[in-house]
């Protein structure tokens, strides 16, 4: 009980790290693969919706969704739910999201279950770990 003593909860738009992920769901909806994959620290471990392993390169996480956008295109991605764990210099963002698709003539919605973890590094957040997995019904 006493290693979470420490752990700070804050309001989500209270904290630092909530510019960043209002960062990632701009470049999300954008398709700004560039943009995305610059908001990861280069030792980063990625495990997305669709992968069946984890990726670790910037270059993987680029195709990654490189793959996705030129499959689907986004129209909105929204974190609903979420709560930010402010442990000094690393935050761990767990979270629902919604992600309304624009595949075709109806939009589609994937509700899903999302984890940041940032770590501070020369003064920027950036994503050490992100996992993602769709909401079960």
């Amino acid at each position: 009980m006493a290693i979470f003593a420490h752990i700070e909860e804050r309001r989500p738009m209270q904290h630092p790290v909530s510019t960043q992920l209002q960062a990632w769901a701009g470049a999300f909806e954008r398709m700004d693969v560039g943009a995305l994959v610059s908001l990861y620290a280069p030792e980063v471990v990625f495990l997305g919706t669709s992968d069946k392993h984890y990726r670790r390169l910037p270059e993987d996480i680029h195709a990654y969704f490189g793959k996705a956008f030129g499959v689907r295109t986004p129209k909105s991605v929204r974190l609903l739910d979420h709560v930010i764990q402010d442990l000094g210099q690393i935050a761990v963002v767990t979270a629902l999201d919604r992600i309304e698709w624009r595949d075709g003539p109806e939009p589609r919605i994937s509700q899903g279950r999302v984890s940041f973890v940032f770590r501070q590094q020369a003064g920027q957040w950036k994503i050490v770990s992100f996992h993602r997995s769709v909401l079960p019904r």
